[in-house]
């Protein structure tokens, strides 16, 4: 393992908040709207209160300084499923194997921490490296290039 997850705390703002400003990671999530330090740090206290997700961030193992962040999002207890997202902050962090390192953390939490049976994304298809990262793990394609679910097996 290269990475861990931890959960996401005041440190990792800044790091948040770059990669907010960063063109080519706005382009490949699809996000249309900068937000200040300020949006970003309520936004997170509003995430801690949710009961339907669970947000982390990425690091480097062993190292300080936040890579990336991930969340487990929408979770339905009741039907056992959930979805996610993974962000890597630095163009310098991508193309590492990061991605599907933390597809797979996030895979080992739903399944045995959450025990729910399935967890999904959607990913715009023009993000390649995201696909590639999403199907190494344990992830099939449903519909589209744009449509992925984990299933417990």
């Amino acid at each position: 393992m290269n990475i861990q997850l931890k959960s996401i705390d005041s440190s990792d703002y800044d790091s948040i908040f770059l990669s907010m400003s960063d063109s080519e990671s706005l382009d490949l999530t699809g996000t249309r709207h900068t937000f200040t330090k300020k949006q970003i740090k309520e936004a997170y206290e509003r995430f801690a209160q949710d009961s339907t997700r669970v947000d982390f961030a990425i690091y480097h193992q062993g190292q300080n300084g936040t890579i990336g962040d991930a969340a487990i999002i929408d979770i339905d207890e009741h039907h056992s499923v959930c979805g996610f997202r993974i962000a890597l902050h630095q163009r310098k962090d991508r193309n590492k194997g990061y991605g599907s390192e933390a597809v797979r953390l996030l895979q080992a939490y739903v399944f045995e921490t959450l025990q729910l049976n399935r967890f999904e994304l959607e990913v715009l298809s023009h993000n390649v490296r995201a696909i590639r990262a999403y199907e190494k793990p344990v992830c099939s394609r449903r519909r589209s290039a744009a449509s992925y679910s984990c299933e417990r097996h």
